[in-house]
């Protein structure tokens, strides 16, 4: 997935598992939908190593495991 640079997730996710998007170097922004209630990231970070990424929407009801956003040095993360 390294040329990937966006992603859209549909409203019939509810959970975004381990590793989902580890090494997607060139992913730049993501909005995660209502339904999605958790971000895990039991083995590895969901989306560890991606240092492009900038900016995460993330309803206020889900839950981020610590290590989700591992090796993500510019990412901000937007609540809402």
């Amino acid at each position: 997935c390294s040329s990937l640079t966006s992603i859209t997730i549909p409203p019939s996710v509810t959970e975004i598992g381990d590793e989902a998007f580890s090494g997607c170097s060139s992913l730049m922004s993501i909005s995660i939908p209502p339904s999605v209630t958790r971000i895990r990231d039991f083995f590895g970070g969901t989306f560890e190593g991606c240092s492009s990424l900038t900016e995460v929407r993330i309803p206020k009801g889900c839950h981020v495991d610590d290590d989700a956003f591992k090796d993500c040095p510019n990412v901000q993360i937007i609540r809402y």
